[in-house]
């Protein structure tokens, strides 16, 4: 079969949890049911399907006529255990309620019933293996066949759901790299993380006893033996004989050395040496752009086109992150960066509260990351250095402490809600993207976050009355941006104005801007981002005349979108010549290796 040419709804899955919290209930055994118990809870404890199914995305519009293994799926655990026992014969006509069966045969007949639930209407055979479910759990085992006699080559794709290996017993890993089991063995490694496994016990698996292990949302792993629910750790984990593994696709380096190496470029092409940061003429910065021969002409390379502060602090707070301390050593380690970062800022235009921010640093020192309360500290400073933190804590377990690193490494210059909670924003922006959130979910998620973020904020006891009388104004901005654009509640489509004119553009941002200057402060600098980013889908050129080239602050707001489109994307659409010859390519490229390593990797 060929490989399909279309992809059935949604196309979009999200790879980690959306949310943490503790496992679930355990499931009684009814009555050799643990086959059935074991394979459900792998399956709750499936990231991208507990989310699809946690959206009601398939009950809204399902068409099946009776029972239908998705609708179950959706309903409570106890409920989707009473159903099943009813409707065998629809799953599988082999099993037989009371009879102990095959959790590996349950699991495929439940797979398939599901997939046969996503179909509702006559499709060629490629299409129909672009479901839902082939989406998650499949992949194409790719066959290629060389006559002998005139070396012509046939390549054929064959869809599965799961892989079988003929052995009993088997080492595996935390984290499995499929790269040297790939149609092309060579690049980068394709990384795939633990998250269930089934064990069973007994002389035949249509005998004995089936368990399962699991790692729910806020990243503990639980030993679950039908009712009993108990903690345990990965060693536990990786010492037991599995009869069936569970692993997850996590974001690539490559997405990660993207996200970096394009932050450089969003930032370099919006300051172009100080001339456009400055300029407050979008039509003015298009028109000079056409002069240059368009994007595809240029070659940003110093000394034409060097970075801003921008990418120097971006640098220096990713690079503090790769070293892989945590708590207060970190903190002390990213003021001491930021502090070393303003020797270089020759011809950078470092902002006034980043200048008088890090001369009020004292790392090494007791509390030496701390600054006092800025009542003009709301600039985008802390903002556009701050992807990097959610490319480091990109877990929904983690969001504590990406919570904690953002805002307190953002007050480390802009001691001011409207600046450091813009870190926050970014960072967030940056976890839910490694995690495959879509953009029109970001906003609903950073406004669910925040009175989290306050908490930690009083919680610390510094200039606690000065936060909360400067609170408010950051969380009504996103509010009111949100609402206009029918994204309160996370959904989609957004009701993004066409907006077609660097004029209007400019109109348009300047009536969410602080100061009259567009992209400044900490609240629009991500909005502006992500308005790009809805708008602008996955054309590059796009997300430049939105994001990068408009009045105001345009290498901020550059920096953040360009950086999270990246994540999202890659560089394949970028021409070549914005990001070859970059300054500090080399070092945004192995600050992204070391910070995927520590999110994703670090015990591969």
């Amino acid at each position: 079969m060929a490989l399909p040419q279309r992809t059935l709804p949604p196309e979009k899955i999200s790879m980690d949890w959306q949310q943490r919290q503790r496992p679930g209930a355990g499931l009684f055994n009814l009555g050799n049911t643990c086959y059935i118990n074991v394979i459900l809870q792998c399956l709750t404890y499936t990231p991208p399907l507990a989310n699809y199914l946690l959206s009601y995305q398939h009950s809204q519009s399902c068409q099946q006529q009776g029972f239908c293994m998705m609708c179950t799926m959706e309903a409570h655990v106890r409920k989707v255990l009473g159903e099943l026992l009813n409707s065998f014969s629809v799953i599988g006509e082999e099993f037989e309620y009371g009879r102990q069966e095959n959790a590996y045969e349950f699991l495929r007949c439940t797979l398939d019933a599901m997939h046969r639930a996503c179909l509702s209407c006559h499709l060629d055979v490629s299409s129909e293996e672009t479901t839902i479910v082939h989406q998650i759990f499949g992949g194409f085992m790719k066959s290629r066949v060389t006559c002998l006699s005139c070396q012509a080559v046939v390549e054929s794709y064959k869809a599965f759901l799961d892989v079988s290996l003929d052995i009993r017993f088997v080492e595996y890993p935390e984290y499995l790299d499929l790269r040297p089991y790939m149609s092309d063995p060579a690049g980068e490694p394709l990384l795939c993380s633990l998250y269930a496994i089934v064990v069973h016990s007994g002389d035949t698996c249509l005998e004995g006893h089936f368990l399962c292990y699991a790692k729910a949302s806020n990243g503990l792993w639980y030993k679950m033996d039908d009712e009993s629910v108990d903690n345990c750790d990965i060693h536990t984990v990786l010492g037991q004989q599995a009869y069936l593994l569970f692993y997850a696709r996590v974001p690539s380096v490559e997405a990660y050395e993207a996200a970096m190496v394009l932050s450089g470029v969003g930032d370099a092409l919006g300051y172009r040496g100080a001339r456009w940061e400055y300029c407050t003429s979008g039509p003015q910065i298009h028109a000079e752009l056409a002069e240059l021969g368009g994007l595809a002409a240029i070659s940003l390379e110093p000394p034409e086109w060097p970075m801003s502060d921008d990418t120097v602090l971006h640098l220096a707070t990713a690079e503090g992150l790769a070293t892989g301390l945590e708590g207060e050593p970190l903190l002390q380690e990213l003021a001491r960066r930021y502090v070393a970062a303003m020797g270089d800022m020759e011809g950078r235009k470092p902002g006034p509260s980043s200048i008088l921010g890090t001369s009020q640093l004292r790392p090494g020192e007791p509390q030496g990351y701390r600054i006092p309360f800025n009542p003009r500290g709301t600039g985008c400073g802390a903002a556009m250095r701050s992807l990097a933190i959610g490319l480091r804590y990109p877990h929904a377990s983690e969001l504590p402490t990406l919570i904690r690193v953002s805002i307190e490494s953002g007050r480390m210059t802009h001691h001011h809600p409207t600046g450091y909670l813009g870190a926050l924003a970014v960072a967030l922006f940056g976890a839910l993207g490694a995690r495959g959130e879509p953009p029109e979910r970001w906003g609903a998620e950073l406004l669910r976050v925040l009175p989290l973020a306050r908490d930690d904020v009083e919680g610390t006891g510094l200039a606690v009355e000065d936060n909360a009388a400067a609170w408010p104004f950051f969380g009504d901005a996103w509010h009111r941006y949100l609402e206009s654009r029918g994204l309160l509640a996370g959904g989609g489509p957004p009701r993004v104005p066409p907006l077609p004119s660097p004029a209007e553009r400019d109109t348009e941002y300047l009536c969410w801007a602080l100061d009259g200057w567009p992209g400044r402060s900490g609240h629009d600098a991500p909005m502006v981002a992500l308005e790009a980013l809805l708008a602008a889908g996955d054309s590059w050129e796009e997300l430049c005349a939105r994001a990068v080239l408009h009045g105001g602050d345009s290498d901020s707001t550059g920096t953040i979108a360009a950086g999270c489109w990246g994540l999202l994307r890659g560089l394949a659409a970028v021409p070549a010549g914005l990001h070859r010859r970059l300054e500090y390519r080399g070092r945004l490229s192995e600050a992204a290796r070391r910070l995927h390593t520590l999110a994703w990797g670090a015990r591969l």
